[in-house]
This record gives structure tokens, C-alpha cells and sequence, in this order.
């Protein structure tokens, strides 16, 4: 099977190498002209503006680090070599809980710090180590080709038409999957082979500022003291 994976961010990247690793051939298509930077400090001057919340600071929750862990260990040893750090909620509770006895469980509430650069520059280089799988940056979706009607009436998609720097491209897949975010296009490309997407939108009133510092060669890391984070109710 060939699937054409749309948009080379974190979503996209996780799919092409699920297929990638269950021995399917793999085209992803990223608009941004974004070669891989020499390393993690590199790639946070990543020009991604197809994803312009990738600067902020990143907790990734400890479903994520389980997953790589029990499927992926490679992705997460290189996360970890790459400079991520595992925050275990465990091992610095807050002082009001007093003295926590261990439960069954305990030791996979472990999330991920680390920048989104990072997980998408280490993840981007193992995804192109897979054998069958292609990188098109630079290029952006014009359309969905189309392949007529299942038998129950609904469109069948073949494949994707390409704009780029050399002109209209077509890619034909057996699955095609938009990992793109919600500012795409995607509900116009499916309008186009007769599929109507209804929306709706809510503000959720978040303001998300970030602020990073760098240590001077000379200094220690500081001492961890007392928790990170709140609201724990969705970390497993």
C-alpha cells in the first residue's frame, strides 16, 4: 500500500512511521521548504510557519511516553539523547499530599519536557531512515484527485495534485491522510469531490506566552524543587 501523508508535523510524522514500520510505502507532502537542521539547537530556528505554536514550550503527557516506550523505545532513547527530559509526578508531589504510598501504575506517569522543535527534528530524521519513505517539501496540496464513487455513493481518493517550485504534480496513493491542523484547506479539497464538512468553532480564551533560558558554560543545571505542572486528571 501507498499512502501520501499530508503535512510533515508532529501528527504527520507519527502516522508516516506507523505505516512506514507496518511496511507500507509512505510520500509525505510539506509545504514549508524546511531541510533538516544540523541539530536540536538548529531546528529551533526552524522556518515553520505552517506551525507557528512549535516555539512554545512543550510537556508531552505520559500517554505519549508510554507509547514510545512499549512501541517505539529508538524514538524515545533519541528524544532523551537529544536533550529531553522525563518528568516523573511521583518523585516531587506537592507537600499538601504528605507521604504518598506507590500504587500499581505509579511509574508510567512520566511525561516528556521538551521543545517541539526537538521532537519533530528527531523524529523527521528517523522517519527518513525508514526504507520506502519519501519527504516533498516545499509543495502544497492544490486538490484531492478523485477516482469516482464506492458502491455505496461515497468518493474514493486517489491521490493528491501538487503545486511546487516545478509545477503541478500528481501523487497516487491508496490512502491519503491530512495531518494539517485546523486552519487547512481540507474541508474545500473534500467540497471539491462532493463532501460537505460542518464546522463549528469555539474560543477557549487561552494565551499561551513562553520565555526560554540557556545556561552560561561556566554554571550547573539547578536543583528541581517541588512539582511542575497541574491539572493531572489526563496524564495516563
Amino acid at each position: 500500500m501507498h499512502a501520501v501523508v499530508i503535512g510533515a508535523g508532529a501528527a504527520g510524522l507519527g502516522t508516516a512511521l506507523a505505516l512506514a514500520r507496518d511496511g507500507h510505502e509512505v510520500t509525505i507532502v510539506e509545504r514549508d521548504a524546511t531541510p533538516l537542521p544540523r541539530d536540536a539547537d538548529a531546528a529551533f530556528e526552524w522556518d515553520r510557519t505552517g506551525a507557528p505554536q512549535v516555539r512554545h514550550s512543550h510537556a508531552f503527557l505520559a500517554r505519549l511516553r508510554n507509547l514510545l516506550r512499549d512501541r517505539w523505545p529508538d524514538v524515545l532513547e533519541r528524544l532523551l539523547a537529544a536533550g529531553a527530559t522525563e518528568i516523573d509526578f511521583c518523585a516531587a508531589p506537592p507537600a499538601e499530599l504528605g507521604a504518598l504510598e506507590p500504587e500499581p501504575g505509579d511509574e508510567d506517569l512520566v511525561a516528556i519536557a521538551c521543545r517541539r522543535t526537538t521532537y519533530e527534528w528527531v523524529l523527521r530524521q528517523i522517519v527518513l531512515e525508514e526504507p520506502g519513505t519519501t519527504l516533498i517539501d516545499g509543495a502544497s496540496v492544490a486538490q484531492l484527485l478523485g477516482a469516482g464513487h464506492d458502491p455505496d455513493g461515497r468518493p474514493i481518493v486517489s491521490g493528491v495534485e501538487l503545486d511546487g517550485p516545478d509545477g503541478p504534480r500528481r501523487v497516487e496513493a491508496d490512502v491519503v491522510v491530512a495531518a494539517v491542523g485546523r486552519r487547512s484547506a481540507v474541508p474545500r479539497w473534500l467540497a471539491a469531490i462532493g463532501v460537505e464538512v460542518e464546522e463549528t468553532t469555539d474560543d477557549t480564551g487561552i494565551l499561551y506566552l513562553s520565555r526560554f533560558y540557556r545556561l552560561r558554560p561556566e554554571a550547573a543545571k539547578p536543583t528541581q524543587e517541588g512539582p511542575i505542572g497541574g491539572g493531572l486528571g489526563d496524564l495516563e
